[in-house]
């Protein structure tokens, strides 16, 4: 299954196809972000929890709303089109995610270190963390930087 889901997003579309997946993308997200509502408002979670999850709701919106709006608009919609479809774009996601797996791999094994050398230890919930923003911080910054490089 995860090989057609592989080949599925790898083929190329046509415009239509993509201007189909970005509004079955919008829909799914609302609903995430309609199901989030209740839930956020009746869960006993803690402040981190709660924060996390009302965040969660509102990015899913905006990212739906967005999404619904691009579709309306054509010009926009075949600049988006051709940036998915760039090959220099996708050589420079496939070189960022790897580049950023091997920075996640770096990072846990220099808190390994941390651990066995200098007995340093996280709570769990820091480590999460440092690994969260070093996932996000570091594909932003490997993107911008192979966007420039290759």
């Amino acid at each position: 299954m995860l090989l057609k889901v592989a080949h599925l997003l790898t083929k190329k579309q046509t415009e239509e196809d993509y201007k189909n997946y970005l509004k079955y993308i919008g829909i799914i997200t609302i609903i995430l972000g309609i199901v989030g509502i209740p839930v956020a408002l009746s869960a006993k979670l803690s402040s981190f929890g709660s924060g996390m999850l009302t965040g969660m709701t509102i990015t899913f919106f905006a990212f739906g709303i967005y999404t619904l709006i691009v579709i309306g608009q054509p010009k926009r919609l075949h600049k988006m089109y051709v940036e998915a479809h760039d090959e220099r774009n996708n050589k420079i996601l496939m070189v960022t995610a790897l580049a950023t797996l091997i920075l996640i791999f770096l990072l846990i094994f220099a808190l390994i270190v941390l651990f066995a050398f200098a007995d340093i230890v996280l709570a769990y919930p820091v480590l999460l963390m440092i690994l969260l923003y070093g996932l996000i911080v570091g594909f932003a910054i490997l993107r911008l930087l192979f966007s420039k490089i290759l």
